[in-house]
């Protein structure tokens, strides 16, 4: 199927799912609404992996430790929401299931836990069971797009395993949305303008989308509903002409919203994938903890490590703290440090 743009997704069935877990499928349901206002029809998706205020279990939710849900097949599980997950003997409802119960929709979700080979076969259950012909990984912030010299890198991981999972599926239109540049903190956004400038002049770029007043309204309605984002609330602040300082994260870090934070850039996997080499890196894994490994031994520190560390320290004290998330990351950056092969990536 040839897709010069998003109107050429008219009639078809896509999967639009939100790659990080967490608040990533607010914005994943956002570019839903724009998708079915041209036309599709959409399946909402998501990998299951919370913010440590969520879930204080290192990790993804593996699929054995939900509780409910229409079980597809192995990889692939429809919830309605009711569903949650039992972590560390605590009840976890991810916001998946709560995107569910606002929206009065099942939710797909795809087994990140089982590293890139998880969503790869997820997706292409989706693809022979459900008649998926397209899927559209969203992105929130921007960081998958990262090469991983970047200084200000958190989170690679999910988004790394999620896109190379897209990649190797079968689905036969795979398209990347970023959305959101830079509000989660990380990535700056001129730099993110930089890395999808390169991408289109070497074709990649299929369309351009605005949050529009539908979609903004989905987006309050998940907000106000209780589903847990901070990153993708910022979109909505975006979309209201919203311009200024942002503190997320629990204070460690900072973001500037402008209306650029509003539009959705979407770019063909096929075209990208070689230049995003973290994904690169991680295409064919069997677990998050494998693919994990082989970030860190290039050097690359991941959320993973990040949350492991944080878990210690929570333990010892019982709370967290902005100070407290910074020695974390500077514990979790020193261990890749020693772990690694002693080579980067080269910028």
């Amino acid at each position: 199927m040839n897709v010069s743009c998003l109107a050429n997704l008219s009639g078809r069935n896509v999967i639009i799912f939100g790659m990080g877990g967490g608040g990533d499928i607010v914005g994943a349901a956002a570019i839903a609404q724009v998708l079915e206002d041209l036309g599709a029809n959409v399946v909402l998706g998501s990998i299951v992996w919370e913010r440590f205020t969520v879930d204080r279990v290192p990790g993804p939710v593996p699929f054995h430790e939900i509780r409910g849900g229409d079980r597809i097949s192995g990889n692939l599980i429809l919830v309605n929401g009711d569903e949650y997950a039992v972590r560390d003997g605590y009840k976890v409802v991810f916001q998946a299931v709560r995107v569910a119960r606002l929206l009065g929709g099942k939710v797909a979700l795809l087994d990140s836990s089982s590293g890139a080979l998880g969503i790869e076969k997820g997706l292409n259950d989706a693809m022979k069971l459900l008649g998926v012909e397209a899927v559209v990984a969203v992105d929130v912030g921007g960081d998958v797009l990262a090469k991983g010299v970047e200084q200000d890198l958190w989170s690679p991981l999910a988004d790394s395993v999620s896109l190379a999972g897209v990649y190797s599926s079968n689905v036969p239109v795979k398209l990347l949305c970023v959305i959101g540049l830079g509000v989660d903190g990380e990535l700056k956004p001129g730099y993110l303008l930089e890395r999808i400038g390169l991408l289109a002049r070497k074709g990649a770029l299929v369309d351009i989308k605005g949050i529009d007043l539908h979609a903004a309204t989905v987006l309050e309605k998940l907000i106000e509903g209780g589903v847990v984002t901070e990153a993708s609330k910022l979109i909505l602040e975006a979309y209201k002409g919203h311009i200024g300082r942002r503190v997320i994260r629990g204070g460690s870090r900072t973001v500037e919203v402008s209306p650029i934070a509003a539009v959705g850039w979407f770019l063909e996997v096929s075209k990208i994938f070689k230049d995003l080499p973290l994904a690169c890196l991680v295409n064919g894994t069997k677990s998050i903890h494998e693919a994990r490994m082989r970030l860190n031994e290039a050097g690359v520190a991941t959320e993973l490590d990040l949350e492991e560390e944080i878990y210690k320290m929570f333990e010892g004290c019982g709370k967290l703290d902005f100070n407290m998330i910074l020695e974390a990351r500077r514990r979790a950056l020193n261990k890749v440090k020693n772990r690694s092969r002693g080579y980067f990536f080269k910028g």
